[in-house]
């Protein structure tokens, strides 16, 4: 099976071998081998080979309309339930790459930008979407980040681009009490942050999903971040309850944090109801 050449790009011919249990890859350059567990079909889909590492990532899947790239593994704050801990590394380089892959993507998918922290890499982080928004304005994108650094200079900046191109920014806010929400995820000061960068990135035209981890540390207070919510942050598009995921610090830390709503919904039930209500 072959995919087409893009343009300044190059021919990739590939391989299933049963025996090896994956696809052997011919570039011209060089080869590469892809395990998997069973035939896949990759034709269309964007990898990136890391030679070195002998490593291939696969960052745009053609048949998927959601497609998340991790843009850095980098993090300044350390939340206790983190399903991606973070690492110390210059990952900086990978940033282009990820650029070129995102510029070849189907047309009209939405594209997930995670970490780690992105706006760590703020200036390239915005350099890409002011790009995608010339060159390829049917993407959309969602962002994940957690509003720490952003500032007053950069609304005119942002309203330029969310006025292109779409950007959902997936923003996490775990209580209404600032020491509580600090206490989550380590950082002194996080909560008055995010609050004053919410009305920035409001502001300047982008929409805002709240999220909300739920565990043992803020589900009674779940209704009281309800009542919050509803009355000083109306402007969100969307507010996302959600689970721990069993993995990261969250795993090793189950004992401490997870909170079985299953035999006690009350909390959760209530908050919806104000929300609802709102």
């Amino acid at each position: 099976t072959q995919r087409k050449p893009v343009e300044n790009g190059s021919q990739v011919e590939y391989m299933y071998d049963s025996q090896k249990g994956g696809y052997l890859c011919n570039g011209p350059d060089s080869q590469f081998f892809i395990s998997c567990e069973s035939k896949q079909n990759f034709d269309g889909d964007i990898f990136l080979f890391i030679p070195a590492n002998q490593l291939a990532l696969r960052i745009i899947r053609r048949d998927s309309r959601h497609n998340t790239i991790l843009f850095t593994e980098q993090c300044d704050e350390r939340c206790l339930m983190c399903s991606q801990p973070p690492r110390e590394i210059d990952d900086r380089w990978l940033l282009p790459l990820y650029a070129e892959a995102i510029n070849l993507a189907d047309e009209g998918v939405r594209i997930g930008i995670s970490g780690g922290e992105p706006t760590l890499y703020k200036e390239e982080l915005f350099s890409l979407l002011e790009k995608t928004a010339i060159n390829r304005p049917d993407l959309s994108f969602h962002i994940l980040s957690n509003a720490q650094h952003f500032s007053k200079e950069d609304r005119h900046r942002l309203q330029r681009i969310h006025n292109k191109i779409e950007v959902l920014w997936g923003i996490p806010l775990y209580s209404s009490l600032a020491q509580e929400h600090d206490g989550i995820v380590k950082k002194p000061g996080a909560f008055d942050t995010l609050i004053e960068n919410l009305y920035i990135l409001a502001s300047s035209g982008g929409a805002i999903e709240l999220r909300t981890v739920l565990m043992k540390k803020n589900i009674m207070g779940l209704p009281l971040l309800a009542k919050f919510i509803t009355k000083n942050c109306q402007f969100i598009a969307f507010w996302a309850i959600m689970s721990i995921e069993p993995t990261g610090y969250a795993k090793s830390s189950r004992d401490e944090l997870f909170f079985d709503y299953s035999q006690f919904f009350i909390p959760i039930e209530n908050a919806i109801e104000i929300a609802k209500v709102h």
